[in-house]
């Protein structure tokens, strides 16, 4: 009855080079599989559907069943989006138990074929079938015979097809574009699915961060990108001798790497699609309309244009690349219309081919003339990508002409290349060594960027690190007080002081006090900004009673120092906030009682108008 199928039970499996389906399935299978990544499969015979373990329903999933039961489904959607595993799904669904299935060529003449009635549940076509979609008419015949048949058709179409409104309007709602899940809720589900038992997926699993898979996947991710971590987790068990969340993340960007290596030749040809791609891969997660003034001004920086007339969308410019312009929104912050990479690793494995061929010099002028302050981040992360694309050592050549330069954002941007080198690469001792170098040197614009380094986002560098080279920046400005480095250095340490361990700081400038150097005076400035500053988180602190001697003695040591007066002030208002804090009262007055110890003459005069207020 079933021509093409195998005698006996059969499993289908479509097996094709970076698609979601790619897995295991046990028993008799039939594989079709493309090696190239930017060609087609052909899909041929028969097999017997059975929908994915661990599928994810993706937004869209009722329209395409409806669509599906009304004869006629067209999926389209770009590379790594889950058009294949959505269609396996489909498919899957028989009230006759196993659904069998025929491949059709997408050149077939639809005007002239039929399905014959009890042949197939359904139909697969992957590709273009452009006999089928060139008028109303056919269309109308196919799903009219179908239903007749007893059976559905599900057409794939190629990533990144354009349609026009013409074809848009043929295909009515038939036509539905995959939204993918997110990654993490596909690698979780695809995960439990491969490793059912809980035991076990904690030994997959051992060895790697808490926050595991959240720092590999972006919140962009694709399907794609979930197959590809879980397929890299159970490459390098736990057993790994080294790190194995670095081999991971060496082992993904590889694979990235080989396949925009094999891509981006033809894509470039193009210099429109080679500088929004570009644009694209440092500002991904931005509005469209970001990227779009962003290309425009790589290409006047590089001297290609564009002319002042010339007009291209840069969604239909973006999609055959696996660029999806997409509305789906992920919190209130979120542009509500982004550009996003279908394969996420794509845009920083583009970024490292582009820092390695004629581009990098016209790119590094493009980023650190950015103006907008909320683009330096992005701008800042690429910029880092031309220092580590060598394997053993940090090239700081361009991050270095940023932060010299006199560009408004130059320096930011500069500092923001430091910070994720510091945060999230091998190269971090390297350029901490180097940054010493800066601190400590001459040169006033070194010291500037250094001191910005040190500052920043949440766990943008080791609190360790970024002390010391206050240190000595603080020493460097005895000798040079430059007054923009003396700023930065502030901002620093209150950046330092809101996103680490606060008692930690705390202890770190009660030891600069002891030092005989620069720092000593500096400790005794900063204390009472971040006291006047962090009041209500100082209360509570001393109140747990693991900070009151510390605390005491920092208010002692600036107390003894020229820096005592602007203390007063800061005191008189937490006496005030304590009286009404009939908890944190006896707290407040241990500290002082501790502080009252020191019978230096700058300790009692303060505590001399402490006194007479209350």
């Amino acid at each position: 009855m079933h021509d093409g199928l195998p005698e006996g039970p059969a499993r289908f499996l479509i097996n094709i080079a970076h698609n979601l389906n790619n897995g295991e399935v046990r028993g008799n299978q039939y594989c079709t599989y493309s090696e190239s990544l930017s060609t087609e499969p052909e899909f041929t015979g028969a097999f017997v559907a059975e929908p994915v373990p661990g599928f994810v329903s993706p937004k869209g999933i009722r329209k395409a069943r409806k669509s599906l039961r009304d004869g006629l489904l067209f999926l389209a959607g770009e590379r790594g989006t889950g058009r294949r595993t959505l269609a396996r799904t489909l498919l899957g669904v028989s009230p006759d138990g196993d659904a069998v299935i025929h491949c059709l060529n997408a050149d077939l003449d639809f005007a002239t074929w039929r399905p014959e009635p009890g042949a197939a549940h359904g139909y697969l076509v992957d590709g273009l079938p452009s006999l089928l979609i060139q008028s109303q008419a056919t269309i109308v015949a196919v799903r009219e015979s179908l239903l007749a048949a007893g059976a559905v058709m599900l057409v794939i179409l190629p990533e990144g097809l354009c349609l026009d409104d013409r074809t848009v309007g043929l295909l009515g709602p038939a036509l539905v574009r995959c939204h993918p899940p997110l990654a993490e809720e596909v690698f979780a589900a695809r995960f439990q699915a491969a490793v059912p038992d809980e035991a076990e997926r904690g030994l997959v699993t051992r060895g790697l961060p808490q926050e595991f898979p959240k720092n590999v996947l972006p919140r962009d991710g694709s399907p794609q990108d979930a197959m590809d971590v879980l397929e890299a987790v159970r490459n390098f068990p736990h057993e790994l001798r080294g790190s194995r969340m670095a081999a991971i993340r060496s082992a993904l960007d590889e694979t990235a790497d080989g396949e925009v290596r094999e891509l981006l030749p033809e894509w470039f040809r193009d210099q429109n699609l080679r500088h929004a791609l570009i644009s694209a891969a440092v500002f991904t997660g931005r509005p469209p309309e970001v990227v779009t003034e962003q290309a425009r001004r790589l290409a006047r920086i590089a001297g290609t244009g564009p002319h002042q007339d010339e007009y291209w969308s840069l969604e239909d410019l973006l999609r055959p690349a696996g660029v999806r312009v997409e509305t789906v929104r992920h919190g209130p912050g979120d542009a509500p219309v982004r550009v996003v990479f279908a394969r996420s690793r794509w845009a920083d494995a583009i970024l490292r081919r582009v820092w390695q061929g004629p581009l990098a010099e016209p790119t590094a002028r493009w980023l650190r003339t950015v103006a907008e302050a909320e683009l330096i981040a992005p701008a800042g992360r690429a910029l880092a990508l031309s220092a580590v694309h060598h394997p053993r050592l940090a090239q700081l050549t361009r991050i270095r002409s940023s932060a010299v330069s006199r560009d408004p954002c130059g320096p930011k941007v500069a500092a923001a290349a430091l910070q994720t080198i510091m945060a999230d690469t091998p190269h971090s001792a390297e350029v901490a060594a180097r940054l010493s170098g800066w601190a400590g040197g001459s040169d006033e614009r070194l010291r500037y960027v250094t001191a910005l380094t040190c500052g920043g986002e949440v766990g943008a560098m080791p609190a360790r690190v970024a002390s010391t080279l206050i240190v000595r920046l603080v020493r460097s400005l005895e000798a040079d007080p430059a007054p923009r480095v003396a700023g930065a250095v502030d901002e620093a340490l209150t950046d330092l002081f809101h996103r680490g361990d606060r008692a930690a700081v705390l202890r770190e400038l009660e030891r600069w006090t002891e030092s005989d150097h620069a720092e000593a005076q500096y400790a005794t400035t900063a204390f009472p900004r971040l006291l006047s500053r962090h009041l209500t988180w100082f209360h509570a602190h001393i109140a747990e009673g693991t900070g009151t001697r510390s605390v005491a003695l920092l208010i002692r040591r600036v107390l003894r120092s020229r820096s005592g007066p602007a203390l007063r002030d800061t005191l008189l208002a937490w006496q005030r906030f304590a009286r009404l804090d009939p908890d944190g009262a006896e707290a407040f007055e241990a500290v002082m009682a501790a502080v009252r110890e020191d019978r230096h003459p700058g300790v009692r005069r303060i505590l001399a108008v402490l006194d007479q207020q209350y």
